[in-house]
């Protein structure tokens, strides 16, 4: 027994001896006990079972015995206990009550409670009870059916959300084993997956949408100049010249604007948007600037205020991106405010300049604001440009190392600022504005009316027209020959149609204010089936004239409109 006994794994060896002892002992009758011996160059695992039997009569014990090599069973055991626990997963084995019988792998760490807590507990006390009931469900579907069951939830812990994908699989018993697999990983990175997903589809709707604005945008000004080109050429007399020619100026400046405004986008996509730095009297420039604004302003009902501070203000900047922003300002604010005035000014900051735009105008709708600086988005849909500027203008000052901004309160007005990093040397006195300035011409936003009686033998023609150049170029085009009506968007439109007789064909214009022109001839067919309707658009896919056509329209006419076939329309309809 002795030599026995030194084979005996140390650290099983005091074990073994004190259960042998209490055998001879006759403390114990019965032995099952599992223990490891040293065979020279490895260790191997034994079961030892024995039992004592005690002959009566006699004081002597004979104790029976059976030694087994369960080596092989301790490998498989040491080899799926590494695999449990290299899985991400820890098991439940749950009975059809819901509670949880065994945990072969702890899960302290998601669900925040001990191995001890968690065997024997009812599972209701450890989940939610959505989840709960979701697992009692699933338990007796598995047990029904006899197949896996898949379900995933989440739990709330440590102040974030855990998401888990349980499978189920019958067990012995009448029991459910469940492998539990956390997936806040996968979950996190799919949703990842679809906000990025999201954020590229609608940039890439943006930027369709923005193509498609440009097609409408650059053939609004190619209409004006193309067709007082073409009206030039036959005009006799010096007004009517001069005003062609006033008209074409305006629209080829729209144009330039247009260009620029993409070029600047591509330079700021690409990052080669680069500054030229020079020394020169801001005080001075400004007057020139605001001047320059005094020739846009269009509207009697709006004064234009410049506020100079400084009789010298000797910066280093970028002069022309300063101006940029500054009349980016400006113009938005000439195209939303329809009275009141708008003030331009600028001021010394500490490191800098800040500039400022301030108007009386329609103001900013606190769903939009978020989106006033973003790229390819347009505060008005119906007013005239690329919806470029203010974001050109952030990204001029962030090159700066400056920054933009702007408060505003819808149907009031708006304040935009920009502060652009530079040296400023000023003299002079602060705080007086010295140039109050008010433009005076005509207000092309009433509706003309050439003719208030049809004329005899002439056709009558309704032009529906947002864009003042784009109206009198139809008007000088057909006015010899026809007598036209105007409407400024589409509800005027078929009030038109509704209430004046005679009209015997329509120019509709596809976008305008307030109701556009598909939506209006749309509502035109519900009481007029026969009125020959045209569409005049700056749209050139062939899925907008489809839409067109689709919205009741007899044909249709693509900005530029050419003469001759503008012509040969009104005959074919006429």
């Amino acid at each position: 027994m002795q030599e026995f006994m030194k084979h005996i794994h140390p650290e099983d060896r005091d074990r073994i001896k004190q259960v042998g002892l209490q055998l001879r002992r006759g403390e114990k009758i019965f032995m099952d006990e599992e223990f490891r011996i040293n065979t020279g160059d490895s260790v191997k695992w034994m079961r030892y079972i024995a039992i004592v039997r005690k002959y009566s009569g006699d004081n002597d014990l004979q104790i029976i015995g059976l030694n087994q090599d369960i080596t092989h069973i301790k490998k498989q055991e040491e080899r799926n206990q590494k695999i449990l626990e290299a899985l991400p997963d820890f098991i439940f084995i749950f009975d059809t009550n819901f509670f949880i019988c065994d945990l072969l792998k702890s899960a302290e760490i998601q669900l925040l409670h001990s191995l001890e807590e968690l065997v024997g507990a009812d599972g209701r006390t450890i989940f939610s009870e959505d989840v709960s009931a979701l697992y009692i469900e699933s338990i007796n579907q598995c047990l029904r059916s006899g197949k896996l069951i898949e379900i995933e939830y989440y739990l709330d812990a440590r102040g974030s959300r855990h998401y888990f994908q349980a499978r189920m699989v019958p067990f012995e018993n009448n029991k459910v084993l469940a492998l539990i697999h956390d997936i806040s990983d996968r979950v996190k990175y799919m949703q990842e997956l679809i906000d990025a997903k999201q954020k590229a589809e609608t940039a890439d709707k943006l930027k369709s949408a923005f193509l498609a604005n440009m097609s409408h945008e650059i053939r609004t000004p190619l209409n004006a100049i193309i067709g007082f080109s073409d009206l030039l050429m036959t005009a006799v007399e010096p007004e009517e010249k001069e005003e062609y020619i006033q008209i074409i100026n305006a629209n080829n400046d729209l144009l330039l604007k247009l260009i620029n405004d993409i070029l600047d986008l591509s330079r700021i996509e690409s990052g080669s948007m680069e500054l030229k730095y020079e020394e020169f009297d801001l005080a001075e420039y400004f007057n020139e600037i605001a001047s320059s604004m005094q020739q846009r302003m269009n509207n009697p009902n709006v004064r234009l205020l410049s506020v100079n501070p400084y009789t010298c203000c000797i910066v280093k900047l970028d002069k022309s991106r300063f101006a940029q922003i500054l009349t980016n300002y400006v113009t938005n604010a000439i195209k939303y405010t329809s009275k009141g005035f708008i003030e331009m000014g600028y001021g010394e900051v500490d490191g800098g300049i800040r500039l400022y735009v301030k108007d009386t105008g329609i103001g900013i709708a606190d769903d939009k604001k978020a989106k006033v600086f973003s790229r390819f988005e347009k505060l008005d849909e119906f007013a005239q440009g690329t919806g470029l500027g203010l974001s050109i203008c952030k990204a001029i000052a962030d090159v700066c190392g400056g920054g933009v901004g702007f408060e505003s309160e819808y149907g009031q007005g708006s304040v935009f600022w920009a502060i652009l990093p530079c040296s400023v040397s000023v003299t002079g006195d602060k705080g007086e504005k010295d140039n109050k300035q008010e433009s005076v011409i005509e207000d092309w936003t009433e509706r003309e009316v050439l003719t208030d009686v049809k004329s005899m033998n002439r056709k009558l023609i309704l032009v529906a027209e947002d864009i003042q150049s784009n109206y009198l170029l139809i008007s000088a085009s057909l006015q010899k020959d026809y007598d036209l009506i105007r409407a400024v968007n589409g509800k005027e439109a078929v009030e038109i149609v509704r209430t004046v007789p005679g009209i015997d064909l329509v120019l509709m214009d596809m976008k305008m204010p307030e109701t556009d022109g598909m939506t209006a001839t749309r509502e035109i067919r519900t009481f007029n089936k026969k009125l020959p309707i045209i569409a005049l658009t700056a749209y050139a896919f062939d899925t907008d004239k489809q839409a067109a056509l689709a919205a009741g329209c007899n044909d249709y006419l693509v900005k530029p409109i050419d003469k001759v076939k503008l012509r040969a329309v009104l005959q074919k309809y006429g």
